[in-house]
C-alpha cells in the first residue's frame, strides 16, 4: 500500500515531459562534434548516472513542494485528500525520502563533474524557493521554469565533461529557455484550478493576481516565447534541412496547445488534460526533431 501511495505522491505520469525533454536534450547535444567527440565506450555510463540523478532531482522537487505546501493543501478542497494532507503516508517518512534523494542527487552530480555538482546545489535551492515563492510573488511560475533551465544546462555539461564553448553554452541556454517557458505556461494553466482558493489565501499565482482570461494570455505568450527561443536554436545550431522540416511538429503542437488554452472552461478534468497532454505532446514533438537530426 505504501508503494501505491508513494507512486501517487510522486505523480509518476507527470514525469513524462521531463523524461522525454531531457532525452531530446541528450540527443540534441550528441549531434554536435564538440560533445560527441567526448564520448567513448566508458563515457556512456554518464547517461545512466544522469538518468538516476534526474529521478532523484525530480523526487526532491515533487516532495519538497508537497512538504512545504502541506498546510495549504490541507485547506484546499481540491487537494485535502492527497497523500500528505490525508495522512496516508507518515510525514517523517516522506521527509526522509526527500533528504536521501537530495543527497543522492548531489553525489551523482559530483560523479558527473564539478560543474554539475555546483549546479545541483543551485537546483535544490531553487526547488525549495519555488515552493515558498507563491506566497510572495507571481513570478513563481518562472522560477519553476528556471529549475528546468538548469536541468538542461546540467545535461549539456554532463555530456561535455564539464566544459562548454560560448556557442554551445548559448545553444544550451536557448534550448533551456524553450523548456522553461513551456513549463511556466503549463504551471500557469494548472494554477487556474485553484484561482478562488489562491485569492482567499492571498497566494500569488498568475490566475489569482490577474484572473483566468489574462492568465491564459500570459501562458500563451510564454509558449510563443518558447517557440522564438527554439527558432534561435535552429539558427545558432545551423540545423539541417531535415531538422528544419521536422520543426513543423513543435510549431503545430504549440499552436494547438495555445488553441486548447483558450478553450478551457470551468471543469478541472479538461484543465488536467490540457496540462498533461500539452506537456507530453510538446516534449514528443521536440524529441522527434532531435532524433531526426541525430539519424538523418
Amino acid at each position: 500500500m505504501k508503494i501505491k501511495h508513494l507512486r501517487q505522491l510522486l505523480n509518476v505520469k507527470h514525469a513524462l515531459f521531463s523524461a522525454i525533454f531531457l532525452s531530446a536534450t541528450t540527443t540534441l547535444a550528441l549531434t554536435f562534434p564538440e560533445i560527441s567527440a567526448e564520448f567513448s565506450g566508458n563515457r556512456w555510463s554518464i547517461l545512466f548516472i544522469g538518468g538516476f540523478a534526474f529521478l532523484c532531482a525530480r523526487t526532491v522537487g515533487i516532495l519538497a513542494n508537497q512538504i512545504i505546501d502541506l498546510r495549504i493543501d490541507a485547506k484546499n478542497p481540491r487537494t485535502h485528500l492527497r497523500i500528505l494532507p490525508g495522512k496516508k503516508l507518515p510525514f517523517h517518512f516522506v521527509l526522509l525520502i526527500t533528504i536521501l534523494s537530495a543527497f543522492s542527487f548531489m553525489i551523482l552530480s559530483m560523479y558527473l563533474n564539478k560543474t554539475c555538482f555546483g549546479l545541483s546545489f543551485i537546483s535544490i535551492l531553487l526547488m525549495i524557493v519555488y515552493a515558498y515563492a507563491k506566497r510572495v510573488t507571481y513570478l513563481c511560475h518562472w522560477m519553476l521554469g528556471l529549475v528546468y533551465y538548469l536541468a538542461i544546462l546540467m545535461n549539456f555539461y554532463a555530456l561535455s565533461a564539464g566544459y562548454l564553448s560560448l556557442k554551445m553554452f548559448s545553444i544550451a541556454s536557448l534550448w533551456g529557455l524553450t523548456a522553461a517557458m513551456i513549463i511556466a505556461a503549463n504551471d500557469i494553466i494548472y494554477a487556474i484550478q485553484d484561482l478562488d482558493f489562491d485569492k482567499q489565501e492571498k497566494l500569488y499565482s498568475i490566475p489569482a493576481c490577474f484572473g483566468e482570461e489574462k492568465a491564459i494570455r500570459i501562458a500563451s505568450a510564454c509558449l510563443i516565447m518558447s517557440l522564438l527561443s527554439y527558432m534561435a536554436v535552429i539558427l545558432l545550431a545551423s540545423f539541417t534541412k531535415w531538422g528544419i522540416m521536422l520543426s513543423i511538429f513543435p510549431v503545430l503542437v504549440i499552436g494547438k496547445t495555445i488553441k486548447n488554452y483558450h478553450k478551457i472552461g470551468e471543469g478541472n478534468d479538461k484543465l488536467e488534460k490540457c496540462f498533461f497532454r500539452g506537456n507530453v505532446y510538446l516534449a514528443l514533438s521536440f524529441f522527434v526533431v532531435m532524433v531526426g537530426l541525430f539519424i538523418l
